[in-house]
């Protein structure tokens, strides 16, 4: 997708997005209950006599402003004694919330987040506009750039052909960085590093730690845009990881232990199936936690259709590179005929 197209997205959902500011007035209830064998779970919220969905992490973002629980809710089986305890929070409110409010694809209308007043929304292509501004500042004037849109952000990602790293003769791997900014305002400004080795297209993106920064959309707009390139400036002064690629490559790994660390990296089971196909092949470094790293990555460029699962993979990968295998929970997973994602412990 390119720039006119993020920008076409950009105003559409911007143009949808109602801004609803309320202390008095809110309604709250919280819905728990079974139907044909799936277990149901949202809030409605009334503002000024308009009801709305809630629902996922929105839910959640709703009752810690309330200062409430969601296993504390979620504990109280009487329907009535719930939501009485909701609507006595509701009252307790001392600060107006801001819910941003839209209409999804089957014409419901939803909340998307709960923010406080101090909520400063900076677009997605001011965004990337800083971003290239402070490369430009840092000397890097060429990049290959993609953008991609989830439900909930987009995505672009910096490619740089002239900043690159060469683990072993032939084996080539770009740097670069990925920038995010939220399409609703449920999270914020993120930026990682972005790495692509070259013999096979394969990416991994660094979600945590030093090579990745974020910045929440609240406060003077100024300030937001500073930090944001600030963000750049310390990831790109740290994007060299040749030092941890070459701890990866030291490490032999058990053959017979890669279903069970990878059950425990939170990887679907037919992806976890074809990385361990990939990787018993064997790789010039002979099984090492860097041929993982590579099996996992080509399964993710390869095989993974969803944006938004290809970035989680991407994210995980790295999280393998950075952390040796005796510090990742060598659990046996479960036999079920329908096996669940299990999170990260």
């Amino acid at each position: 997708m390119n720039q006119i197209e993020a920008q076409r997205i950009e105003t559409e959902i911007n143009r949808q997005m109602i801004d609803k500011v309320a202390k008095d007035g809110i309604k709250a209830q919280m819905f728990r209950y079974q139907k044909e064998g799936r277990r149901m779970k949202y809030s409605m919220v009334e503002i000024d006599g308009e009801l709305f969905w809630v629902r996922g992490t929105v839910e959640t973002q709703l009752y810690n402003h309330l200062g409430l629980g969601m296993r504390e809710l979620e504990g109280v089986m009487d329907y009535t004694v719930r939501n009485e305890k909701i609507q006595n929070a509701v009252k307790g409110l001392e600060n107006p919330l801001v819910f941003r409010t839209g209409t999804d694809e089957e014409g419901k209308k939803r909340i998307y987040a709960v923010v406080t007043p101090k909520f400063t929304h900076v677009g997605h292509n001011e965004v990337f506009a800083l971003t290239e501004e402070q490369l430009k500042l840092l000397g890097i004037e060429n990049w290959e750039g993609e953008i991609i849109a989830t439900p909930t952000k987009v995505y672009k990602t910096y490619e740089f052909p002239k900043m690159t790293m060469e683990p072993q003769k032939g084996d080539i791997i770009n740097c670069g960085i990925r920038v995010s900014n939220s399409v609703k305002g449920l999270g914020g400004v993120a930026a990682f590093g972005f790495y692509k080795r070259l013999v096979c297209s394969n990416g991994m993106t660094s979600q945590h730690g030093i090579f990745a920064g974020s910045r929440k959309h609240v406060g003077i707009a100024d300030f937001i845009k500073l930090e944001i390139k600030e963000m750049i400036t310390s990831i790109i002064s740290k994007i060299d990881i040749s030092d941890k690629i070459n701890q990866a490559r030291q490490e032999r790994l058990d053959i017979t232990a890669i279903d069970g660390i990878l059950y425990n990296l939170s990887i679907p089971q037919k992806y976890s199936k074809e990385t361990i196909e990939i990787f018993k092949k064997g790789y010039p470094d002979n099984n090492t936690r860097w041929d993982l790293v590579n099996a996992l990555t080509y399964v993710s460029s390869h095989s993974v259709e969803r944006d938004r699962r290809r970035l989680e993979i991407e994210q995980i990968a790295f999280y393998l590179l950075e952390t040796p295998a005796v510090f990742i929970p060598n659990k046996e997973p479960k036999v079920t005929e329908n096996p669940m994602v299990v999170k990260m412990r």
